[in-house]
Order: C-alpha cells, then structure tokens, then sequence
C-alpha cells in the first residue's frame, strides 16, 4: 500500500459515512467491529486504525477505489500488513475480476532449525522447486473472461471488442507498474536519493485516475 495521511483517511471515511448518513455502529456491522472499536479508528487522536482488510472492505461496500480513501504523505503506513489483511486483499482483487492467476515454479533454498537428541541447536537444509500461485492484472478483456457466454453471442462480443476496444481498468495500472520498477531499480541501486525517489512514485501516482 502506498504511504498515506491517516487524517485524510479518517476524512474520507466520515464523507462518505455522511452522504449515506451511516452510523458508527452501522459500519461496525460492516466491517464486523464493535462501535466503540470504529470510533478509536475515526479518532487521529487515537492510535488505533483500520487495518489494510478494513479498508479494503471499506472501498468495497461504498463502490470507490482504495486510491481515493488514502493519500500519500511520505510518512510510514499505519495500515497493518497482516497475512489475513494480504489475502482477503487479493480475494477482492480476484474476485472483481482484476487480477488472474498463474501457477509458477521456484527453486529455492529451505532452513529448517531443529534440537539434536542432545540439545544441540541444528538444521536441515535443502533446495526444492515450489509451487505458487502468481497473479497478474490483465491489460485487456478475453473472451473467456465471460461467463457461460452462448456460442452464438460470441461474434457479437468481438463485434463489441472492434468497436469499443478490450482494454481494462488494469492497462493504466500495468503502465505504472513497468515505470515503478524501473524507477525502483535505481532506487535500489543507490543511484536516486529517497526524497527524488518518493517524488518520482507520487507523481506516477497522481498520473492515475481515481474512479
């Protein structure tokens, strides 16, 4: 997640709470917290906050990007990186259709720390090939992306796609990431200062619409 301001985070939240004159309570239900719990979150003075699944859900049930909830101020995340927050991230991902997934196979190096039969510290180690899965945010429509879609409504899909194009909201997405990298690797390389770094990345970001 990029860096962002919790305070317009928080601002954010309370708008759109507002425009459907939503309680604390009722987002509680939404996102399966406590009332008293939403409005430590809501409070800057506080230092709980709504962790990167929460957010997600938030964006989720109001229909607007995760973009538009949170803005950059070069400071730390405060969004809480757990492995359930990660997997119900790409859950949404997935299930939204933005992002595809591939098996790929690694070979990699594996430590395993254990107590020999006389208390001495010890390790197996090995190299194998693992499995994962990888995902990818397809630049453009297939038709396979269709559901059950009638043999004879095929030709009418590609006539849709001569006309209006197969692009999806992913095309910018892949674009910045190419330039990120690239933009990383130097980063990396020591060859950009941070502050030039940070800069570089926000204004990619802003390149970006936000609907």
């Amino acid at each position: 997640m990029p860096n962002f301001d919790r305070a317009i985070l928080i601002q954010n939240i309370n708008k759109l709470m507002d425009s459907k004159k939503m309680t604390q309570k009722q987002l509680g239900d939404v996102l399966h917290m406590s009332q008293p719990n939403v409005c430590k979150a809501l409070n800057p003075k506080e230092k709980k906050c709504f962790t990167l699944e929460q957010v997600v859900n938030i964006a989720a049930y109001f229909h607007v990007s995760i973009d538009s909830l949170i803005a950059g101020d070069g400071g730390h995340s405060s969004i809480k990186l757990t492995p359930r927050s990660i997997a119900r991230f790409i859950v949404n991902l997935v299930e939204h259709q933005y992002a595809k997934v591939e098996r790929v196979e690694v070979e990699e190096e594996m430590f395993k720390p254990f107590i020999d039969h006389e208390g001495i510290p010890d390790f197996h180690h090995k190299k194998a090939i693992n499995n994962y899965a990888a995902f990818y945010l397809p630049s453009y429509t297939q038709i396979e992306d269709y559901d059950d879609v009638p043999e004879e409504a095929i030709g009418s899909i590609y006539n849709m796609f001569e006309m209006a194009g197969n692009d999806t909201a992913m095309r910018p997405v892949n674009s910045f990431l190419k330039d990120y990298l690239r933009v990383r690797k130097l980063y990396l390389e020591h060859k950009l200062p941070e502050d030039t770094y940070t800069e570089i990345i926000n204004n990619f970001l802003n390149k970006l619409y936000d609907k």
